[in-house]
Formats: structure tokens, sequence, C-alpha cells
């Protein structure tokens, strides 16, 4: 009798048993058409729309503003506003969004029990972290950062009566890619060693937060340890200066070879204490 066409036997051993599985059940949360509608409305209505609100306000304001005044601007500077518009925003609006999403990747599948019963199939502890991991930050990247990135460079060239760089906006969008992915695995790996949510939830937020404190502050210390060196801070200030062409020094790569880094030590950090869990 020949096999059921209908059964579909996983025949990964080790670390990597379950893997393509599990990662399957996670994308489903981000590719299906509830959720895409859901983020794709949420990012464009909260981020892009101010974007828009900027850049096609701002024209009708400088026609008659006098020559000279705040208000005599270039399609060039107003379409800079629309950039820096964005990557701020993004930097806070989908920074908290990532966090959010982190939160409940691991500790709220713990909490439920989910996590307990998903690990008694075929399922490695290992693959169950990363498939979290790659789901997630890749959903992350697609939906809420290329997808409304590529919006805000139509609504920007718009302004600008002509096409932003790409390669340089692209750069960009893998700065902010880089940052939110900081903040997300950060939220991930701690969903790992505990479930409370002040910590998954307080910590990351209290780490993005704690840069527009200290950065202003630095400056004032005696001895400035440029802790923006170290961490993602600066990355969505630095998206804006590469896109806009400002001039920038060679201490902009540190915070990107710094949280690269990072990621790779908390992805490591939340599979190892996974792994000696007890559920």
């Amino acid at each position: 009798m020949s096999a059921s066409p209908l059964l579909n036997p996983n025949n990964d051993k080790g670390w990597t048993s379950g893997f393509a599985n599990m990662l399957a059940k996670e994308n489903k949360n981000w590719w299906n058409a509830r959720s895409l509608a859901i983020q794709f409305l949420l990012w464009l209505l909260i981020v892009n729309g101010m974007v828009a609100l900027a850049v096609f306000a701002l024209p009708s304001l400088v026609q008659g503003a006098p020559s000279g005044s705040m208000l005599d601007m270039t399609p060039t500077q107003i379409a800079n506003i629309g950039v820096s518009l964005f990557f701020q925003l993004s930097g806070i609006a989908m920074l908290m969004g990532a966090i959010i999403i982190g939160h409940d990747s691991i500790s709220r599948e713990r909490e439920s029990g989910t996590a307990a019963w998903l690990l008694s199939k075929p399922l490695s502890r290992r693959s169950f972290v990363l498939s979290k991991l790659v789901a997630n930050v890749f959903g992350m990247l697609v939906i809420m950062v290329l997808a409304q990135g590529v919006i805000a460079y139509i609504l920007c060239s718009v302004a600008l009566h002509g096409l932003l760089n790409i390669p340089a906006f692209l750069t960009g969008l893998g700065l902010l890619g880089l940052d939110l992915t900081f903040f997300m695995v950060l939220s991930i790996c701690l969903g790992a060693f505990t479930t409370s949510k002040g910590v998954t939830l307080g910590v990351p937020i209290l780490t993005a937060i704690a840069g527009s404190i200290i950065m202003p502050l630095e400056p004032l210390l005696p001895f400035n340890p440029h802790l923006e060196y170290y961490l993602p801070w600066n990355l969505a200030g630095t998206a804006v200066s590469v896109i806009t062409g400002s001039t920038m020094d060679i201490t902009a790569i540190y915070p990107v070879i710094a949280t690269v880094i990072l990621i790779i030590l908390f992805t490591l950090a939340a599979v190892l204490r996974f792994d000696s869990l007890e559920l």
C-alpha cells in the first residue's frame, strides 16, 4: 500500500528538528490577508500619513511666503523634512511595535503553556526559538520597513519633483531595519529568560528612551563614554544623514558594527537559555 500523499514526514534531526514546520507556522502570523491589511494600514496611517501631511501641506504654506522667511523652502528642503519625519517616526512608532511583537513571541507562549505543548512534538528547542526570530524579523523588515519605505520614497520624491537617491534611501532603510531588529531580538531574548511583561516590554522601551536622555548629556560629563557608539540610538539619525547627503565621520559605522554583534549575542543567549529552561 502506498504512503498517503497527505502525510508530510519530517526527517530533520538534532537542533534543526521541526524548524521548517515551525517557521511555516510563524510565517502564517504575518502572511495572511487580515494581518497584512492591519499591519499595512496601521503604519501607513501612523507614519506615512504624517509624512504625506508634511510634504503636501508645506508647499501650500510656502506659496506666498515672504522671501527669506522660515516658510521660504525649496522642494529639496521639503523632501528632506519628509525623509527626516519618516525615519524619526519609524524609530519611535515602529520600534514600539517591534518590541510588542517580540514580547508576544516567546513569553506569551510560555505563559499560556503553548510552548510546552509544541515542544512535545518533534520540534527542538533551538528550532522553536530560531523560527520565531527568523519569521518575525523577516516579516517586520518586509511589511513594516520596506513596504512603508517605498511609500515614503514616493511621497518625498513627489515633493522633490524628482527622484531621491535610491542607493542612499535603501541604505537608510537598512539602518532603520537594523535598529528595529535590535529591539525585537532583545525583546524575544528576554522572553526566553522571563515571562514578566515588566522585563520583556520595559527593558527594551527603557533602553530606547535612555538614548534621548543620555546622548544630549554626554558632552557635559567629565568623561564622555560615547554610549551611542555601542547602541543603536542614533541609527535613524544616521539614515537621514545618508539620504540627505550630510557630512558624516568614521564614527558613524561604530554603532552599526556594535548593533550587529549585539543582535548575534542576544540570539545566542536566547537559544542557550531556552535550551536549559524547564517548561
